[in-house]
């Protein structure tokens, strides 16, 4: 039987591991989150911790294109949303009715009959929320025989034959965990997302990647969740699926979810500084409630807020090269699936549908071609290929419109010259609002469905828009243009109650949080901040308890739900070794000279890309350095390296922490190590900007101070 390895069980690494299960592959999903499951859907919302999907709390659309693929291919999954509290919603009810030579008469019964001959029974949604969807998913994946589901394994790379003469693909025969034991695969599915890790494990290998395509979205999107008191909806959805529209310089959408939830969603520039102050709890239901979409949402004793503002900043549009070049597959039996293979803007909702139907269309590959090789690794992309790269350039198309309209509100810069004879999306979601057959076009556009028989050509949906519009004159959405928006936001912004003091954290030494506190002060920062240490067996655990606001890190972080802030200055690296070490009497020494000596094996949850920063799996020369020693706190550390058991590289500012029996030497070929403010993205309120901006600005007054 083929054994499949599937890197992720999030909704794509599941789908992958269903589609091979029905191949009938024995599979093992690999989930580096920590387990168990939670039990309902409100503790998937207040109680998994799922650091590595981050949007896994924000609000999500999940449109016809998985729905549908759900229904067919998996409908025991699709039964067990619904009894999850999930419900499915048609589109059809916002559709404008038939006239003309749409309709079959005049007369109304005849324009009912012309609106059910345009009716598309493809047009289902799900109204739900992205943590019970997931919760669903990887329960019912969990129960499926022949798929074992593995938590809390992190996959530190890949297991590759060796490489062969000239310019041969390899082969990936399995995959190395944290414990460093290889589990061996027939075939390796990277469903690890928006990072798409397993680009960074082949580049260790030595293998050539292809080039990515990357369109910047430049997007930050501001969402909240509330529970209704009732299960009847309080407003109409305007768009079926969602109310909302997009505005001169904002988006703003709320989207119903299972049990009696909703979310609303504004997206914005990242750098609109006017509407950060979205981030505010009281700001942000201020201008809901201020919107006529929302408005009978959050009439009071309608319904009540289930979370706090919740900040992501949108991922650009990423086509990976590796997985749609037919061309450069330089490693067989080894696929990436969802967001590993294409990212599109979240502001469009196609993530989850293209996901789910990526991963039933790559399982249909494999099974028309089971040999692992060239064939299967170029049908693979050819599959993938046409299965993202339409959707890739619309998301890319929208932005660039999008951000052309958005700029000229928010900056005045004057959007480019657009194609002559090209429509625009605004002018085809004007006229759907008139033409019946234009609407249907739009609504399978954003449900991420193909074209059918039906469907218009383009020189047809021009003439429609075209005459649509001329027929309506300029359309703007109701509700608050910008410069209402900001007159709500400053209105409420003079009643909020200052916020309560920032939660400093730092690991190590505490010389960093002196001169951060006092180059912000500089800058004119006065907020109350209150410090602590934090644990090195879980630098980050107090970001993600909420126990602590901003932390100081001494090297860039790349963990998807924490932001690292602009590198602040830079602490030359030294080492810690006992008084009577052979290197202590040393005026210097290089990575090379540590490689005789023991060192720390990276503690607990510490995020090994950091851990490697700090202490190099090798030396600059080559040379692997030995890291075996264990220790969970730092007077353990200090304790094994005044014994003499191991030596520490470090930095600079460790030298304020003494010790008996440990001195400091310098290491001249380690890095600068960056000194930065690192937080919890969805959690960046407006006073951690605030403070971030101003130790940024304070030391770079310093250095201009030092320079002059």
């Amino acid at each position: 039987m083929t054994h499949a390895v599937v890197i992720g069980g999030s909704i794509s690494g599941c789908a992958a591991a269903l589609a091979l299960s029905d191949l009938g592959y024995d599979v093992t999903v690999l989930e580096k989150d920590p387990g168990p499951l939670p039990a309902d859907p409100d503790e998937a919302h207040h109680g998994w911790d799922r650091p590595g999907v981050p949007q896994g709390l924000q609000s999500h659309a999940f449109t016809s294109r998985g729905v549908n693929l759900l229904a067919d291919r998996a409908p025991d999954i699709y039964a067990a949303l619904l009894d999850a509290g999930a419900r499915a919603l048609r589109l059809g009810g916002s559709m404008p009715r038939p006239s003309g030579a749409d309709a079959d008469a005049g007369t109304d019964a005849v324009t009912d009959a012309g609106a059910e001959k345009l009716r598309d029974d493809e047009l289902t949604v799900l109204a739900c929320r992205r943590r019970t969807f997931e919760l669903v998913l990887r329960r019912e994946t969990a129960r499926r025989p022949g798929i074992t589901v593995r938590t809390g394994v992190a996959v530190q790379g890949l297991v590759l034959t060796d490489p062969g003469s000239g310019d041969a693909p390899r082969r990936v025969t399995g995959v190395r965990t944290g414990t460093g034991a290889p589990l061996p695969a027939d075939l390796v599915i990277d469903a690890t997302g928006r990072r798409s890790l397993s680009g960074t494990w082949l580049a260790k290998e030595g293998v050539p990647q292809p080039e990515d395509v990357v369109h910047r979205s430049r997007m930050t999107a501001y969402a909240r969740f509330y529970r209704l008191r009732t299960s009847e909806f309080p407003g109409p959805l305007n768009r079926d699926n969602a109310a909302g529209a997009v505005w001169d310089g904002y988006a703003a959408f709320l989207h119903p979810g299972d049990n009696n939830t909703f979310s609303i969603t504004y997206g914005v520039l990242p750098d609109d500084d006017a509407l950060r102050a979205l981030r505010e709890d009281s700001v942000f239901h201020a201008a809901a409630a201020a919107n006529p979409f929302f408005q009978p949402w959050l009439e009071p004793g309608v319904a009540e807020p289930i979370s706090g503002v919740r900040v992501m900043p949108s991922p650009d549009n990423v086509l990976r090269g590796a997985a749609v070049d037919p061309g450069q597959q330089p490693v067989h039996g080894l696929f990436r699936v969802g967001d590993a293979a294409c990212v599109t803007n979240p502001l469009y909702g196609r993530g989850v549908a293209l996901g789910l139907s990526h991963a039933y269309a790559l399982a249909d590959v494999l099974g028309r071609y089971p040999e692992v090789g060239e064939e299967q690794s170029r049908e693979a992309a050819v599959a993938a290929e046409a299965h993202f790269r339409p959707w890739f350039a619309q998301s890319v198309r929208t932005d660039a419109e999008r951000l052309a309209l958005w700029n000229r509100a928010v900056h005045g810069v004057a959007p480019p010259e657009t194609e002559p004879g090209g429509l625009s999306l605004a002018q085809v979601s004007a006229a759907a609002t008139r033409d019946p057959v234009v609407w249907r076009h739009l609504a399978r556009l954003q449900m991420s469905l193909p074209p059918t028989e039906s469907s218009l050509t383009p020189a047809d949906l021009r003439l429609r828009v075209l005459r649509a519009c001329e027929e309506l004159g300029p359309l703007r959405p109701p509700g608050p243009h910008r410069e209402q928006l900001l007159t709500t936001i400053a209105e409420t912004m003079e009643d909020t109650v200052p916020d309560s003091p920032l939660r400093l954290v730092y690991p190590g030494s505490p010389d960093a949080v002196e001169k951060i506190l006092a180059s912000a002060e500089e800058a004119g920062h006065r907020h109350p901040v209150t410090v602590s240490e934090a644990l090195i067996s879980d630098p980050y655990g107090k970001l993600r308890a909420g126990e602590a606001d901003v932390m100081i890190t001494r090297f860039r972080v790349d963990e998807p739900d924490l932001t690292t802030g602009p590198v602040l200055y830079t602490e030359e690296r030294i080492v810690a070794v006992a008084a009577d070490h052979p290197l202590a009497s040393r005026a210097s020494v290089t990575s090379d000279d540590l490689a005789d000596y023991d060192m720390f094996q990276r503690p607990g949850a510490f995020p090994p890309d950091v851990y490697d920063q700090l202490v190099p799996r090798v030396s600059a020369q080559g040379r692997p350095l030995n890291r075996r020693c264990t220790a969970d706190s730092i007077p353990d550390m200090f304790a094994a390296i005044a014994e003499g058991r191991a030596v520490h590289p470090t930095i600079a500012s460790m030298r304020a922490v003494s010790h008996p029996g440990v001195v400091y030497v310098p290491v001249t070929d380690l890095d600068p190590a960056p000194v930065c403010l690192v937080w919890v993205t969805e959690r960046a309120s407006s006073s951690v900007l605030a403070f971030a901006r101003a130790a940024a600005e304070g030391f770079a007054a310093s250095a201009t101070g030092a320079q002059r």
